[in-house]
């Protein structure tokens, strides 16, 4: 057997766990075999050894991603199933296209939000074009996080970085996106799993402020999930002054911005991106 959970759009693959589904959608378009065994929503530990593919549903996004790997830690709370999910390798939407038939899809199953159960094995040839590892196409290439006191230096680093098509989450940029929605859930969102980078202002000002420190608590979450051997170079700190952020990691390497023009540290940004395949547009 195999788990394959179509859902939304698919953004909410990239918020933090758990995730979760409307339990009144498990076991659409299943086999009469898995509709047995988890008739009731019983045996659902049993999911966590069955490999498992998650994307949204077709149509809903021009750049859907497919995620393969394992849930885990599966349980009923109220109205949905809520689980972890331990990636193991991802790919393009297109993939699944490919192999309709071997993977079981329904008329009108993949733009219907479900978790279906099938019999069977997943083919060995679509197991072949997984890309290894998680997904790194972030929706933002740079996130930037900084304090209203800093914004002249911060706006010249961020018009340089917008003339080479960066895509950034900027806050004055995103205010009728944020508007009328969760803040904290939001920036906890963008700040720990939206971008590829974030770049972080420092300074007395942001030490001090509160939506400043919820921001760099939340891309410090990131970097301290990551095992000492896989951390990526995800915050790129630069300081105004000597100010510490609480829990960094004392050996990451601060910019200077005494000494640092705006156009040197957009250049240094830019000179990032340009080492990640595909995450810049020339």
């Amino acid at each position: 057997m195999f788990s394959l959970i179509i859902y939304g759009d698919g953004s909410q693959w990239s918020e933090p766990h758990p995730w979760r589904i409307d339990a009144s959608r498990f076991l659409e378009h299943s086999s009469e075999e898995a509709v047995e065994f988890f008739k009731g929503r019983r045996n659902l530990a049993a999911l966590e050894s069955l490999p498992t593919i998650i994307t949204g549903e077709w149509g809903s996004s021009t750049d859907q991603v497919v995620r393969f790997g394992f849930v885990r830690n599966v349980k009923q709370v109220g109205g949905s199933i809520v689980f972890h999910f331990d990636e193991q390798s991802h790919a393009s939407q297109d993939l699944l296209d490919s192999f309709e038939r071997e993977l079981q899809l329904g008329n009108w199953e993949h733009s219907r939000s479900h978790w279906a159960v099938k019999d069977g094995d997943l083919p060995s040839e679509l197991m072949g074009h997984w890309i290894n590892g998680t997904f790194k196409e972030f929706p933002y290439e740079v996130v930037v996080s900084y304090a209203s006191e800093n914004i002249e230096y911060v706006e010249q680093v961020v018009e340089l970085l917008r003339e080479k098509d960066v895509r950034l989450f900027y806050a004055p940029d995103e205010q009728y996106d944020l508007w009328g929605k969760s803040l904290k859930k939001q920036l906890d969102a963008i700040y720990c799993n939206l971008g590829r980078f974030c770049l972080m202002f420092v300074s007395a000002h942001y030490a001090r402020k509160a939506w400043p420190t919820f921001e760099s608590k939340a891309a410090m979450r990131r970097a301290l999930e990551q095992t000492h051997e896989n951390r990526e170079d995800y915050v790129l700190a630069c300081r105004f002054d000597d100010t510490e952020v609480p829990g960094m990691p004392e050996d990451v390497v601060y910019q200077d911005l005494t000494i640092n023009t705006p156009a040197q540290i957009a250049e240094l940004v830019l000179n990032k991106l340009r080492r990640k395949k595909g995450m810049l547009r020339n």
